[in-house]
């Protein structure tokens, strides 16, 4: 008996013809046999446009949500399939719609290394500077994983650049706790604060000493930090470094 599992397989695999006749079996294309046909055929990385225009036009439910709820949109973005995304935005996806952590599309797609994914979703209208329900956005997830590319383009399509996440944390804080120094750089040429503090009065270099991120202390001490910012609570860059057990950065 044929099932949507086997239309999900062939589906994620790029097998039109195989596709074309699981069809005229007539099978459920919503149906969920503990899978959501969309979403997890959007994850395979030979899924074709023709076959999610197909797809559709049969009547799947482009809105329908994995148990994270990612819908297929948001699945096509986090493994950059491009095309898929285009098919799902002209057959009418809503470009900023949210996942179950308040994630777009965008804010996902910055959290994989898909160059492709987030120019395509921005020339679309995806809103640059969604934040999710903590305040992350795209140029924050980009910039705690250092994808140097995305954090180079989103600035260019109007992200602020030192826009806040809840607890005061800024891209180049994110990325200066991670050691990225080509993204640090990045952000500092494109106007970033050097010694603006989060909501616990760290600043960049005390969450580069804090996480040991030695060459991340150097270069922003270099470029003028100040390095005896003291936090809310007194603590110094040093002493940060010392308290968190990185005496190399002290």
């Amino acid at each position: 008996m044929v099932s949507v599992n086997d239309l999900i397989v062939a589906a994620g695999n790029g097998n039109l013809g195989l596709v074309v006749s699981l069809l005229a079996t007539k099978v459920d294309v919503n149906g969920t046999d503990e899978k959501w046909l969309l979403c997890t055929s959007s994850l395979g990385h030979k899924l074709t446009q023709d076959i999610v225009r197909l797809l559709l036009e049969k009547g799947a439910n482009f809105n329908t949500t994995d148990e994270n709820g990612n819908t297929p949109l948001t699945c096509a973005a986090i493994i950059g399939r491009v095309g898929v995304i285009r098919e799902l935005l002209d057959f009418g996806c809503d470009i900023d719609q949210v996942n179950g952590g308040g994630n777009t599309v965008l804010s996902s797609a910055a959290q994989t290394d898909h160059t492709a994914t987030a120019p395509s979703l921005l020339d679309r209208g995806a809103t640059v500077d969604a934040q999710d329900s903590i305040g992350c956005s795209p140029l924050i997830f980009a910039s705690a994983r250092g994808y140097i590319d995305i954090v180079r383009l989103l600035p260019e399509k109007g992200a602020a650049i030192d826009l806040t996440a809840n607890d005061g944390a800024t891209p180049l804080m994110l990325a200066a706790a991670s050691g990225y120094i080509d993204v640090m750089q990045l952000l500092l040429e494109k106007g970033a604060a050097m010694d603006q503090t989060d909501n616990d009065g760290y600043s960049p270099l005390t969450w580069a000493a804090g996480h040991g991120q030695t060459e991340a202390v150097q270069y922003l001490v270099e470029r003028g930090a100040e390095v005896d910012k003291p936090t809310v609570r007194e603590v110094t860059p040093l002493i940060g470094a010392g308290v968190s057990g990185h005496v190399n950065v002290a």
